[in-house]
């Protein structure tokens, strides 16, 4: 959440690419802090696929009835959480159309919390590999060998894969990023043994040397394609769409040496937050994280609307001053958290879809009496 906040805050207030009047030191610290919270897609993906498999692993009887409520918690994310954080953009760009067709992060996650749950209650932690793995592949030859037709095949290739041609920034297509949360699962399930045999650090050290490895071999990819672009642009030129396949930031849809580079980084940092959580000695540090955490989808909610309407609305004085006011608003973060927690506010992202179902029943089951009697 704290990176998703920094990407946010200095996509609006630095806005290094198009804002002239800031300072040559401004727009550069603006793209180094966009860069930097590339950590945060993959990580929050990454994050709800190990939480899954990590229960799963200490309560497998309990995994049916957790199901049940992400899919609960997916259809708010898709229908009601999607129209929530479309007003911001709304106000922002001043065109509903394409507020309501962005696909946010939050739509991938949800359709992947539908979907996840139930391949880990299905296949093994070597067949979740073999499918996340064959999703991402899949994904990868879609956006960049196949010609949609129609306009049918365009939508679907749109929302389910990505476009690396389309003209206007689509967002998140779910496919790749549930090809993501399955794998991560695997890694859940993992620390969730370590756990339950007492080793909590080996289950750290797996996310470690994992966050390890992918990072060292992104890094080289994004070395090498940097090299190469100094020593012969032109051959990089000749194979520009293989170039953008392979690039550090192709993050609109998810390339793999994107999801290399900041997975891996996320995935130490989730390492740290386990082995954090279980210190006593850093409470200070891990508990209001921790309490932003628990709300997590309620602060999202809240930072689109702080920096994407309240933030250009203020037009605060002295950008250098950013850090100050990026760290103001993290409090407010907080405190808004710490109250909705207070609150139970959860307990209100639903959809009361099981809560429905006996009622369901019990109609169908008076309409065939009704229709029996007659």
């Amino acid at each position: 959440m704290l990176f998703v906040c920094l990407s946010h805050f200095t996509g609006v207030f630095l806005a290094p690419w198009e804002n002239a009047s800031l300072s040559p030191v401004l727009r550069s610290w603006g793209k180094v802090a966009v860069t930097i919270s590339m950590i945060a897609s993959p990580s929050f993906v990454a994050v709800s696929g190990i939480v899954i498999g990590y229960l799963y692993r200490g309560n497998p009887a309990g995994m049916r009835a957790l199901r049940r409520k992400l899919i609960d918690r997916g259809l708010f994310l898709l229908l009601i959480g999607h129209a929530l954080l479309a007003f911001p953009a709304f106000l922002q760009q001043r065109e509903a159309l394409h507020a309501l067709r962005f696909e946010m992060i939050t739509d991938a996650i949800a359709i992947a919390i539908i979907i996840g749950p139930s391949l880990v209650l299905w296949l093994s932690p070597r067949g979740r590999i073999v499918v996340g793995t064959a999703i991402l592949v899949l994904s990868w030859c879609a956006t960049y060998l196949w010609i949609p037709g129609g306009t049918v095949e365009r939508i679907i290739e749109r929302y389910a894969f990505g476009m690396v041609d389309e003209p206007t920034l689509s967002g998140f297509p779910f496919v790749p990023w549930l090809g993501v949360y399955v794998l991560a699962t695997v890694l859940g399930e993992r620390v969730g043994g370590y756990v339950e045999a007492s080793r909590p650090r080996q289950g750290d050290r797996v996310l470690y040397r994992v966050g390890a490895i992918a990072l060292g071999i992104g890094a080289a990819f994004g070395i090498a394609r940097h090299a190469l672009r100094a020593v012969s642009p032109e051959l990089l030129n000749a194979h520009a769409t293989l170039a953008g396949f392979l690039a550090p930031g192709r993050k609109f849809p998810p390339g793999p040496v994107y999801l290399l580079m900041f997975g891996g980084a996320g995935m130490i940092l989730i390492a740290k937050a386990f082995s954090f959580g279980r210190d006593e000695t850093r409470a200070y540090l891990t508990r209001p994280l921790s309490t932003i955490g628990r709300a997590s989808f309620f602060v999202f909610i809240l930072q689109d609307y702080v920096y994407y309407a309240a933030l250009p609305a203020l037009d605060l004085p002295y950008p250098q001053l950013w850090p100050m006011y990026f760290v103001a608003t993290i409090l407010l973060f907080l405190a808004a958290a710490a109250l909705w927690n207070s609150l139970d506010g959860n307990r209100y992202l639903t959809v009361g879809l099981w809560r429905t179902a006996p009622m369901m029943r019990a109609m169908r089951a008076r309409a065939r009496t009704t229709l029996a009697a007659r």
